[in-house]
C-alpha cells in the first residue's frame, strides 16, 4: 500500500491509499507534488541560474545547444561574459601523476 497526497494545505495533510492493480479513484494534489520534483531538480538546474521558483512558472525555455544555459547563468551571477572559447591547455605527462 502507497499513499498519495490528495491536500497537502491542511494539517495534517490527507492522504488516500493506492493499491497497486486496483484504480486510484482520488485525485492527487498536483501542486503539492510540484513543488517536491522543483525543490530537487533545482539543486541541479541551480548551476544554470535556475531556482525552485523558476522550475515552478515554466516561464523559462532553452535547448541544450542553444546557448540559452550560458547567457542566463553568466548574466545572474554578475560576471563579465566569457569571450569565444578558451585557449587549450597543453597536457604533460605529470599531470597524469
Amino acid at each position: 500500500v502507497s499513499w498519495v497526497v490528495t491536500d497537502s494545505k491542511k494539517t495534517p495533510q490527507v492522504v488516500e491509499p493506492y493499491v497497486s492493480g486496483k484504480p486510484f479513484v482520488g485525485e492527487p494534489d498536483y501542486r503539492y507534488y510540484a513543488e517536491r520534483i522543483a525543490q530537487t531538480a533545482s539543486r541541479i538546474t541551480d548551476v544554470f541560474g535556475w531556482n525552485e521558483k523558476d522550475l515552478m512558472v515554466g516561464s523559462q525555455q532553452a535547448t541544450l545547444f542553444g546557448g540559452d544555459f550560458e547567457s542566463r547563468s553568466s548574466s545572474s551571477s554578475g560576471d563579465a561574459p566569457k569571450s569565444g572559447k578558451s585557449k587549450p591547455r597543453m597536457t604533460k605527462l605529470s599531470d597524469f601523476f
